[in-house]
Protein backbone atom coordinates (compact mmCIF):
# COMPACT_ATOMS: atom_id res chain seq x y z
CA UNK A 1 0.00 0.00 0.00
CA UNK A 2 1.56 3.27 -1.11
CA UNK A 3 0.53 6.36 0.82
CA UNK A 4 1.48 10.02 0.88
CA UNK A 5 1.81 12.15 4.00
CA UNK A 6 0.56 15.69 3.95
CA UNK A 7 1.81 17.77 6.90
CA UNK A 8 -0.32 20.66 8.14
CA UNK A 9 0.69 24.06 9.33
CA UNK A 10 0.69 22.59 12.86
CA UNK A 11 4.24 21.26 12.29
CA UNK A 12 5.51 24.10 14.46
CA UNK A 13 3.67 22.54 17.41
CA UNK A 14 4.92 19.07 16.60
CA UNK A 15 1.56 17.92 15.21
CA UNK A 16 1.27 16.31 11.77
CA UNK A 17 -1.73 14.87 10.00
CA UNK A 18 -1.34 11.83 7.79
CA UNK A 19 -3.40 11.99 4.61
CA UNK A 20 -2.91 8.39 3.44
CA UNK A 21 -3.79 7.98 -0.21
CA UNK A 22 -5.12 4.61 -1.20
CA UNK A 23 -2.71 4.27 -4.12
CA UNK A 24 -1.97 0.61 -3.67
CA UNK A 25 0.70 -1.11 -5.70
CA UNK A 26 0.56 -4.32 -3.64
CA UNK A 27 -1.50 -5.64 -0.76
CA UNK A 28 1.53 -6.45 1.40
CA UNK A 29 3.53 -3.26 0.85
CA UNK A 30 3.96 -0.77 3.69
CA UNK A 31 2.82 2.87 3.56
CA UNK A 32 5.47 5.28 2.36
CA UNK A 33 5.66 8.81 3.77
CA UNK A 34 6.14 11.93 1.66
CA UNK A 35 5.81 15.62 2.50
CA UNK A 36 3.63 17.89 0.40
CA UNK A 37 5.51 21.15 0.14
CA UNK A 38 2.55 23.03 -1.35
CA UNK A 39 -0.40 22.21 0.91
CA UNK A 40 -0.44 24.07 4.22
CA UNK A 41 -3.39 22.30 5.79
CA UNK A 42 -5.35 19.13 5.39
CA UNK A 43 -8.90 20.31 4.67
CA UNK A 44 -10.37 16.80 4.79
CA UNK A 45 -8.87 16.05 8.22
CA UNK A 46 -10.30 19.30 9.57
CA UNK A 47 -13.78 18.47 8.22
CA UNK A 48 -15.67 15.97 10.37
CA UNK A 49 -17.78 14.55 7.53
CA UNK A 50 -14.87 14.21 5.13
CA UNK A 51 -12.62 12.66 7.80
CA UNK A 52 -15.27 10.11 8.81
CA UNK A 53 -15.91 8.92 5.26
CA UNK A 54 -12.21 8.93 4.40
CA UNK A 55 -11.23 6.83 7.42
CA UNK A 56 -13.95 4.30 6.59
CA UNK A 57 -12.84 4.19 2.96
CA UNK A 58 -9.22 3.67 3.94
CA UNK A 59 -10.07 0.78 6.24
CA UNK A 60 -12.17 -0.89 3.56
CA UNK A 61 -9.42 -0.34 1.01
CA UNK A 62 -6.73 -1.87 3.24
CA UNK A 63 -8.89 -4.98 3.56
CA UNK A 64 -9.47 -4.97 -0.22
CA UNK A 65 -13.19 -4.38 0.18
CA UNK A 66 -13.13 -2.09 -2.82
CA UNK A 67 -16.89 -2.09 -3.42
CA UNK A 68 -17.39 -0.69 0.08
CA UNK A 69 -14.44 1.71 -0.15
CA UNK A 70 -15.62 3.39 -3.37
CA UNK A 71 -18.78 5.13 -2.07
CA UNK A 72 -16.91 6.27 1.05
CA UNK A 73 -14.15 7.89 -1.02
CA UNK A 74 -16.81 9.58 -3.16
CA UNK A 75 -18.64 10.81 -0.05
CA UNK A 76 -15.37 12.24 1.30
CA UNK A 77 -14.83 14.08 -1.98
CA UNK A 78 -18.39 15.40 -1.93
CA UNK A 79 -17.69 16.86 1.52
CA UNK A 80 -14.34 18.41 0.52
CA UNK A 81 -13.40 18.67 -3.15
CA UNK A 82 -9.71 17.88 -2.65
CA UNK A 83 -8.23 16.82 -5.95
CA UNK A 84 -6.08 14.12 -4.37
CA UNK A 85 -9.27 12.24 -3.46
CA UNK A 86 -9.94 11.86 -7.18
CA UNK A 87 -6.86 9.63 -7.34
CA UNK A 88 -8.22 7.50 -4.51
CA UNK A 89 -11.50 7.07 -6.38
CA UNK A 90 -9.71 6.30 -9.63
CA UNK A 91 -7.41 3.73 -8.00
CA UNK A 92 -10.37 2.02 -6.34
CA UNK A 93 -12.22 1.83 -9.65
CA UNK A 94 -9.09 0.39 -11.24
CA UNK A 95 -8.95 -2.28 -8.55
CA UNK A 96 -12.59 -3.08 -9.29
CA UNK A 97 -11.77 -3.75 -12.95
CA UNK A 98 -13.36 -0.53 -14.23
CA UNK A 99 -10.41 1.12 -16.03
CA UNK A 100 -12.44 3.44 -18.23
CA UNK A 101 -14.05 5.14 -15.23
CA UNK A 102 -10.68 5.20 -13.45
CA UNK A 103 -9.12 7.06 -16.39
CA UNK A 104 -11.80 9.75 -16.11
CA UNK A 105 -10.93 10.40 -12.45
CA UNK A 106 -7.16 10.38 -13.09
CA UNK A 107 -7.64 12.92 -15.88
CA UNK A 108 -9.81 15.07 -13.59
CA UNK A 109 -6.96 15.07 -11.07
CA UNK A 110 -4.46 16.12 -13.75
CA UNK A 111 -6.77 18.91 -14.88
CA UNK A 112 -7.26 20.15 -11.32
CA UNK A 113 -3.58 20.03 -10.32
CA UNK A 114 -1.38 22.22 -12.50
CA UNK A 115 1.69 21.48 -10.34
CA UNK A 116 1.11 18.19 -8.51
CA UNK A 117 3.62 16.53 -6.21
CA UNK A 118 6.21 14.88 -8.55
CA UNK A 119 5.82 11.44 -6.98
CA UNK A 120 2.03 11.69 -7.14
CA UNK A 121 2.11 12.85 -10.76
CA UNK A 122 4.42 9.96 -11.66
CA UNK A 123 2.15 7.38 -10.05
CA UNK A 124 -1.00 8.82 -11.63
CA UNK A 125 0.67 8.66 -15.04
CA UNK A 126 1.61 5.03 -14.33
CA UNK A 127 -1.99 4.21 -13.40
CA UNK A 128 -3.23 5.91 -16.57
CA UNK A 129 -0.80 3.83 -18.63
CA UNK A 130 -2.06 0.63 -16.98
CA UNK A 131 -5.72 1.50 -17.54
CA UNK A 132 -5.23 2.54 -21.15
CA UNK A 133 -3.34 -0.67 -21.82
CA UNK A 134 -6.34 -2.63 -20.51
CA UNK A 135 -8.61 -0.57 -22.74
CA UNK A 136 -6.37 -1.09 -25.77
CA UNK A 137 -5.75 2.65 -26.09
CA UNK A 138 -2.52 4.39 -27.01
CA UNK A 139 -0.31 5.39 -24.07
CA UNK A 140 1.57 7.99 -26.08
CA UNK A 141 2.18 11.31 -24.32
CA UNK A 142 1.08 13.15 -27.43
CA UNK A 143 -2.24 14.95 -27.38
CA UNK A 144 -5.48 13.24 -28.33
CA UNK A 145 -5.95 12.45 -31.96
CA UNK A 146 -8.59 14.64 -33.60
CA UNK A 147 -11.54 13.33 -35.56
CA UNK A 148 -10.83 11.97 -39.03
CA UNK A 149 -11.23 14.36 -41.95
CA UNK A 150 -14.60 14.36 -43.69
CA UNK A 151 -14.87 12.07 -46.71
CA UNK A 152 -14.10 13.68 -50.08
CA UNK A 153 -16.94 14.38 -52.52
CA UNK A 154 -15.53 14.10 -56.04
CA UNK A 155 -19.01 13.89 -57.52
CA UNK A 156 -20.15 17.23 -56.12
CA UNK A 157 -19.29 19.28 -59.29
CA UNK A 158 -21.21 16.81 -61.46
CA UNK A 159 -24.19 17.01 -59.15
CA UNK A 160 -24.17 20.82 -59.29
CA UNK A 161 -23.98 20.90 -63.10
CA UNK A 162 -26.63 18.19 -63.34
CA UNK A 163 -28.93 20.14 -61.04
CA UNK A 164 -28.59 23.28 -63.17
CA UNK A 165 -29.26 21.39 -66.41
CA UNK A 166 -32.23 19.58 -64.91
CA UNK A 167 -33.64 22.91 -63.70
CA UNK A 168 -33.29 24.41 -67.19
CA UNK A 169 -34.92 21.33 -68.65
CA UNK A 170 -37.93 21.65 -66.37
CA UNK A 171 -38.21 25.29 -67.40
CA UNK A 172 -38.10 24.24 -71.08
CA UNK A 173 -40.84 21.69 -70.59
CA UNK A 174 -43.04 24.29 -68.87
CA UNK A 175 -42.37 26.79 -71.69
CA UNK A 176 -43.20 24.12 -74.29
CA UNK A 177 -46.48 23.39 -72.55
CA UNK A 178 -47.35 27.10 -72.55
CA UNK A 179 -46.50 27.46 -76.23
CA UNK A 180 -48.54 24.36 -77.03
CA UNK A 181 -51.55 25.87 -75.23
CA UNK A 182 -51.18 29.10 -77.21
CA UNK A 183 -50.86 27.11 -80.45
CA UNK A 184 -54.13 25.32 -79.67
CA UNK A 185 -55.83 28.64 -78.98
CA UNK A 186 -54.50 30.10 -82.24
CA UNK A 187 -55.69 27.05 -84.17
CA UNK A 188 -59.18 27.50 -82.69
CA UNK A 189 -59.17 31.10 -83.92
CA UNK A 190 -57.99 29.90 -87.33
CA UNK A 191 -60.89 27.45 -87.54
CA UNK A 192 -63.45 29.96 -86.41
CA UNK A 193 -62.74 32.76 -88.89
CA UNK A 194 -63.84 33.03 -92.53
CA UNK A 195 -61.53 35.89 -93.44
CA UNK A 196 -58.71 34.61 -95.64
CA UNK A 197 -56.16 37.12 -94.35
CA UNK A 198 -56.97 36.23 -90.73
CA UNK A 199 -56.76 32.56 -91.57
CA UNK A 200 -53.25 33.03 -92.97
CA UNK A 201 -52.20 35.02 -89.89
CA UNK A 202 -53.65 32.47 -87.43
CA UNK A 203 -52.09 29.60 -89.39
CA UNK A 204 -48.62 31.15 -89.28
CA UNK A 205 -48.99 31.90 -85.56
CA UNK A 206 -50.18 28.38 -84.85
CA UNK A 207 -47.32 26.78 -86.79
CA UNK A 208 -44.73 29.02 -85.11
CA UNK A 209 -46.01 28.34 -81.61
CA UNK A 210 -46.31 24.64 -82.25
CA UNK A 211 -42.72 24.53 -83.52
CA UNK A 212 -41.56 26.44 -80.44
CA UNK A 213 -43.52 24.10 -78.17
CA UNK A 214 -41.91 21.05 -79.80
CA UNK A 215 -38.40 22.47 -79.54
CA UNK A 216 -38.86 23.61 -75.93
CA UNK A 217 -40.44 20.31 -74.88
CA UNK A 218 -37.86 18.08 -76.57
CA UNK A 219 -34.95 20.26 -75.45
CA UNK A 220 -36.27 20.41 -71.90
CA UNK A 221 -36.69 16.65 -71.74
CA UNK A 222 -33.14 16.20 -73.03
CA UNK A 223 -31.75 18.59 -70.41
CA UNK A 224 -33.65 16.86 -67.60
CA UNK A 225 -32.32 13.47 -68.74
CA UNK A 226 -28.75 14.78 -69.01
CA UNK A 227 -28.94 16.54 -65.62
CA UNK A 228 -30.36 13.46 -63.95
CA UNK A 229 -27.58 11.30 -65.41
CA UNK A 230 -24.91 13.70 -64.10
CA UNK A 231 -26.50 13.73 -60.65
CA UNK A 232 -26.58 9.93 -60.57
CA UNK A 233 -22.90 9.69 -61.58
CA UNK A 234 -22.01 12.26 -58.90
CA UNK A 235 -23.86 10.30 -56.23
CA UNK A 236 -22.08 7.06 -57.20
CA UNK A 237 -18.69 8.80 -57.08
CA UNK A 238 -19.40 10.22 -53.64
CA UNK A 239 -20.48 6.82 -52.33
CA UNK A 240 -17.33 5.16 -53.66
CA UNK A 241 -15.15 7.88 -52.11
CA UNK A 242 -16.99 7.61 -48.78
CA UNK A 243 -16.51 3.82 -48.73
CA UNK A 244 -12.78 4.18 -49.42
CA UNK A 245 -12.49 6.88 -46.76
CA UNK A 246 -14.24 4.68 -44.21
CA UNK A 247 -11.88 1.79 -44.91
CA UNK A 248 -8.89 4.08 -44.26
CA UNK A 249 -10.05 5.79 -41.07
CA UNK A 250 -12.34 3.23 -39.43
CA UNK A 251 -10.87 2.19 -36.05
CA UNK A 252 -9.52 -1.32 -35.90
CA UNK A 253 -11.55 -3.72 -33.79
CA UNK A 254 -9.53 -5.42 -31.11
CA UNK A 255 -10.37 -8.73 -29.52
CA UNK A 256 -11.73 -8.46 -25.95
CA UNK A 257 -9.09 -9.09 -23.31
CA UNK A 258 -9.72 -11.08 -20.17
CA UNK A 259 -7.75 -10.90 -16.94
CA UNK A 260 -8.01 -12.73 -13.63
CA UNK A 261 -5.99 -11.78 -10.54
CA UNK A 262 -5.91 -13.61 -7.22
CA UNK A 263 -6.92 -11.50 -4.23
CA UNK A 264 -6.45 -12.17 -0.53
CA UNK A 265 -9.09 -10.60 1.72
CA UNK A 266 -9.04 -10.51 5.49
CA UNK A 267 -12.28 -9.90 7.35
CA UNK A 268 -13.78 -10.32 10.77
CA UNK A 269 -14.63 -13.96 10.09
CA UNK A 270 -11.26 -14.93 8.68
CA UNK A 271 -9.23 -14.82 5.47
CA UNK A 272 -10.25 -16.03 2.05
CA UNK A 273 -8.85 -16.01 -1.46
CA UNK A 274 -10.85 -14.82 -4.45
CA UNK A 275 -10.31 -14.09 -8.12
CA UNK A 276 -10.91 -10.59 -9.50
CA UNK A 277 -10.91 -9.71 -13.15
CA UNK A 278 -12.91 -8.70 -16.13
CA UNK A 279 -13.37 -8.94 -19.86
Amino acid sequence: MVAFKWWTSGLANGKAVLFALALASGAASQPARAQNKVATEDACTKDDVCREHYNKALQFYKQEFFEEALPEFKAAYDARQMSVLLVNIGRTLQKLGRPREAVAYYERFQAAESKPEPDTAKRVQQYLTECRALLGESTSIAGPVGPPPPPPKPGRPLMIVGGVLAGLGVGGIIAGAALGANASSSFADYSGTTDEFEKLAFRDTTQTMQLGANIAGIGGAALVATGGSLIAVGVLKNRAAAKEHESKFAPAKSAPAASLLPSLSVGATGAFVSLRGGF
